[in-house]
């Protein structure tokens, strides 16, 4: 009965709690001082000893079986050929201590190292063996040994190797690994390691831990595996901001630099990627932009982070920079300077090809966003800046697009593709909005055709035909616009305009009236004055040639309308804005008649109408 025994003649209650499945095999052979000087040391003995004996259970754990030889004496103590047998393996040990020397020891781990986490007192010894988790048919080899100066194990620096075989390691889960890791008090430091996991191998010329200054220092670390994954195991803080670009497993990736754990002024740390024939994505205006050939790095200094990362996008070079604070905040501060050869963009209902495009966005601490971004369209010149409110939600913005130039050819292809057209597109658009709002968006613009071809005007274009009726045949040209020029405004969901001309050789034509691009309704008048021989002869009736426009923008409709008999609203058709009074509170609702859209949904038909996701409801 040891643990009586130890009660008895140590007054130690240590064993207590042991239970010994079967009795124990203990021998010990020599001195022991009760009297004289040598009876008040810390240990008055000089004794040979050994205990060996099978299964037995302590603090929740159970053991296969124990055996050791030990000494002690005066000067100090040795215990030799330790063996623990355990479900999970076996582990050897010896140590010895003298006085004036120190105390060193060496191990041997083949089983799971948390079936010691029972009898660990030190914290940060228990969160270290925590990490790791294993099963059955994990392969486990630790070796260990270490010196300090005294009898315990505190102070002592220990140098371990170690292969592991089907592990994970903070959850990461891992084929295999191997290294070297030396404990010296709050100081760990990981050396020459090398893993693998399905994807690839990875490996670290030095992760040095510094549990009293809350440090991480990564050095040559890098490999083909999942970057986030390896990233990690060391610093998990920071794996959101890498995740986001989705890198393949392909990627070679390299890290190096500091990381403060808990503080994250301390940190100061560099990941460079490179995946040739990979790819990866980049967030940017709501969307997510799949980028070929990616190679770039991330710097982690303090709170902010900086990018810059290159490849193709849309089958053209492509480079972002920028900053992002990471520190929380109420309003995000961060820079993109993005530039790249092609960047499609939704606007109308169809995408356009912009090219050559620069981006320059601005958050900065007051909750302001500047954006200006630049690219050629259609062969034309495209230009919008602005600012954005990030401090609301949902964020108010205003600023100004400008076309300069825009092929009409190429842009009717997009927009009118049955018809051939010529000439040139220039405009420009004041506005104000809220995002995903579309009754919030005001504004104000101009825009002229130059030498275009009068089908291919929206909503114009179609009464084109209803007019060469009228032309004695041939008049060559009596389509093609020497210019088309308009002004209009932008409130409550509607465009609206009153001064849209159109010239040709053969007729001037002046209309007015609205486009509900929330309803997809229009509602247009316009007046023909014939031009040239062709007006002489129909010059009785020239003043009478009136028309009407319903439908959709997609799909106008044009009948004959002489003395504006066909004039006035349908039923169900939202009031018109006054564009020149001030806020349009009370214009109308989105369903008419005051009644609201069913579920608050825009038909299908209503897109984008401004580039880069300003002006409609997120998609």
């Amino acid at each position: 009965d040891l643990p009586a025994l130890a009660a008895t003649f140590l007054n130690s209650d240590l064993l207590r709690e042991v239970v010994f499945y079967e009795p124990p095999n203990f021998a010990m052979d020599g001195k022991w001082f009760i009297r004289g000087p040598k009876s008040k040391l810390a240990r008055p003995l000089s004794i040979l000893g050994k205990l060996q004996c099978g299964r037995f259970a302590t603090r929740g754990e159970i053991f296969d079986g124990l055996g050791v030889n030990f000494g002690a004496d005066t000067a100090g103590f040795y215990v030799r050929d330790g063996l623990i047998r355990h479900k999970s393996g076996t582990a050897g040990f010896q140590a010895l201590s003298r006085e004036g020397d120190g105390l060193r020891y060496r191990a041997t781990m083949k089983m799971d190292p948390r079936a010691f986490l029972p009898f660990i007192t030190a914290e940060k010894s228990r969160e270290l063996i925590q990490r790791f988790a294993f099963k059955e048919s994990s392969g486990i080899f630790f070796q260990i040994e270490g010196a300090g100066p005294g009898p315990t194990l505190k102070g002592t620096k220990s140098l371990a190797r170690a292969e592991l075989r089907e592990f994970a390691y903070r959850g990461v889960e891992f084929d295999s690994a191997e290294g070297e890791l030396v404990l010296d008090g709050p100081v760990q430091i990981y050396k020459n390691i090398t893993g693998t996991r399905p994807e690839g191998r990875g490996e670290a010329r030095e992760v040095y831990v510094d549990l009293q200054e809350q440090i991480v220092k990564l050095t040559g670390v890098k490999g083909r595996l999942d970057h986030a994954a390896v990233v990690s195991c060391f610093a998990p803080k920071i794996v959101p901001q890498i995740t986001r670009y989705r890198l393949p497993f392909t990627t070679e990736a390299m890290v190096e630099g500091v990381i403060g754990m808990k503080d994250p002024r301390k940190t100061d740390l560099t990941v460079s990627f490179n995946s040739p024939g990979g790819t990866g994505h980049y967030p940017l205006w709501g969307k997510d932009y799949e980028i070929t050939n990616p190679v770039g790095g991330l710097v982690f200094k303090q709170t902010v982070l900086a990018y810059d990362v290159s490849g193709g996008l849309f089958g053209r070079p492509m480079t972002a920079k920028g900053t992002v604070n990471l520190a929380p905040s109420r309003v995000p501060e961060y820079t993109v300077a993005l530039s790249t050869g092609a960047m499609p963009c939704e606007v109308f209902g169809e995408v356009l090809p912009f090219e050559a495009l620069t981006a320059d966005v601005r958050a900065g601490k007051s909750g302001s966003v500047d954006f200006n971004v630049g690219a050629t369209l259609l062969g034309g010149g495209f230009g919008m800046k602005g600012v954005f409110d990030a401090r609301k939600t949902p964020g108010a913005y205003e600023g100004e697009i400008k076309i300069h130039a825009v092929s009409f050819k190429r842009f009717a292809q997009v927009y009118s593709p049955k018809f051939e057209s010529e000439g040139d597109l220039t405009g420009h658009f004041q506005f104000t909005g809220v995002l995903d709002d579309w009754k919030a968006l005001r504004g104000a613009g101009a825009a002229i055709i130059v030498n275009g071809n009068l089908y291919a005007i929206p909503v114009i274009g179609p009464l084109t035909p209803l007019l060469s009726k009228l032309i004695p045949s041939p008049i060559k040209g009596y389509n093609v616009t020497k210019e088309a020029n308009c002004t209009f405004k932008i409130a409550d969901g509607f465009i609206v305009t009153d001064d849209v001309e159109a010239l040709t050789s053969t007729f001037r034509i002046v209309s007015k009236g609205n486009i509900d691009f929330i309803r997809d309704d229009i509602n247009f008048e316009a007046q023909v004055r014939v031009r040239g021989l062709p007006g002489i002869v129909l010059r009785p009736i020239s003043e009478l040639l009136e028309y009407k426009g319903t439908g959709t923008v997609g799909n106008p409709r044009w009948q004959s309308n002489p003395f504006g008999i066909a004039s006035g609203r349908k039923d169900g058709q939202r009031q018109v804005p006054d564009v020149n009074a001030g806020p349009m509170d009370g214009a109308g609702s989105v369903g008419g008649n005051g009644k609201p859209e069913k579920n608050g949904i825009l038909p299908n038909s209503i897109k984008k109408l401004l580039p880069f996701g300003l002006g409609g409801p997120k998609q």
